[in-house]
């Protein structure tokens, strides 16, 4: 098993086991991912392509699935490219969407495995993400070496 260290404020730690041995980005990733779900950051965190094809996914939600999550993030990249050509508005790399609740769906756009990748999450209300998101996005930066 896989072990990151993500009490470590900017960076996370290699994809390396506690033996020293090299793992799988998607198994990296996965447990980074459940790690986050178990501390409550998210309820449900994905990773996609940009075509919304999967690459790691952790979480049960009934009223957010994967396929939900990855239809959404396939018309956000459209969106985003609009977006960016409209006045020259460069760098767009997150979309949150927020209800009366609190509740937070956020698509964040990433460039790892040689392409856009969406990291597609819902935030309980009231609870912080951004952080640990971002030390998130590092590890999948680094595990898709970009």
């Amino acid at each position: 098993m896989l072990k990151l260290d993500f009490n470590r404020p900017n960076k996370p730690k290699g994809i390396t086991s506690n033996k020293g041995e090299e793992g799988s980005p998607q198994e990296a990733i996965e447990e980074a991912m459940n790690h986050a779900v178990q501390l409550g950051h998210y309820e449900v965190v994905c990773l996609f392509t940009e075509d919304g094809l999967p690459l790691a996914e952790v979480g049960e939600n009934n009223e957010i699935g994967r396929d939900l999550l990855a239809e959404v993030a396939v018309h956000l990249q459209k969106v985003r490219e609009t977006i960016c050509q409209l006045d020259n508005f460069v760098g767009l790399n997150e979309i949150i969407f927020e209800s009366h609740s609190l509740r937070k769906i956020v698509f964040r756009i990433i460039r790892a495995f040689g392409q856009n990748v969406v990291l597609a999450f819902a935030v309980p209300a009231k609870q912080s993400y951004k952080s640990f998101t971002n030390r998130l996005v590092k590890l999948i930066k680094i595990a898709g070496n970009d």
